[in-house]
């Protein structure tokens, strides 16, 4: 395993805010196998980016600490509460938190439109072109 359990929860807590089911698509994250797609994803990565981003993970989880000064991690915060926290994430003047944001967001965004379910609803074909 490369992920924790506690790193795929917060991955994929990010994932759902960030794509929830019945949105722009009838699925979302929440229908998609993210733990397996992460792992597949980030296998053979180098040790220190991984290392990096496993405290990407960390800092992200308690942010809501430090920038918003919710007694919550990310994880342990209502629905609703998450999406508020991603657009202040998104939106804000500090060029950390804006990062940390497109990361996860990158990454999200990556595994769930590789599933092969999406890919066919947005019309995506894979072939070879050589």
């Amino acid at each position: 395993m490369v992920f924790t359990s506690t790193e795929h929860k917060i991955l994929r807590s990010f994932g759902e805010a960030m794509i929830p089911k019945g949105g722009p698509f009838a699925l979302g994250v929440k229908d998609i196998d993210m733990a397996s797609s992460l792992e597949k994803l980030f296998l053979g990565m180098d040790p220190f980016i991984l290392k990096g981003l496993k405290w990407l993970l960390k800092f992200f989880e308690l942010s809501p600490i430090l920038f918003i000064f919710k007694l919550n991690t990310f994880t342990k915060m209502s629905e609703q509460d998450r999406e508020s926290y991603l657009i202040r994430l998104e939106n804000s003047s500090l060029y950390i938190c804006r990062a940390m944001f497109l990361a996860l967001k990158t990454i999200s965004v990556i595994v769930f439109y590789s599933d092969e379910r999406i890919e066919n609803e947005i019309g995506y074909k894979r072939e070879c072109l050589i």
